[in-house]
């Protein structure tokens, strides 16, 4: 999940880490199709993905930034 978290941090810089940037007022909105269903089979990984967001956008936060990543709940 540190990668992950290294990964998403920087979708507005040009370090290379990702392919794609988002502008400074856009958002990536990442859609979690039968969550419930994950959440029930496998809730400690609905958990992470969840904190490693969190912690993504307390970064952008941190760096006086708009958070960069919504989690969308899709079904």
């Amino acid at each position: 999940m540190d990668a992950w978290i290294d990964c998403f941090s920087d979708l507005r810089d040009e370090y290379g880490m990702t392919c794609f940037k988002l502008a400074d007022d856009e958002v990536l909105h990442i859609e979690l199709h039968h969550v419930a269903d994950l959440n029930e089979r496998l809730p400690e990984i609905v958990a992470e993905l969840v904190k490693c967001t969190a912690l993504v956008n307390a970064r952008y936060v941190d760096w006086e930034q708009s958070p960069a990543i919504s989690l969308v709940r899709v079904g």
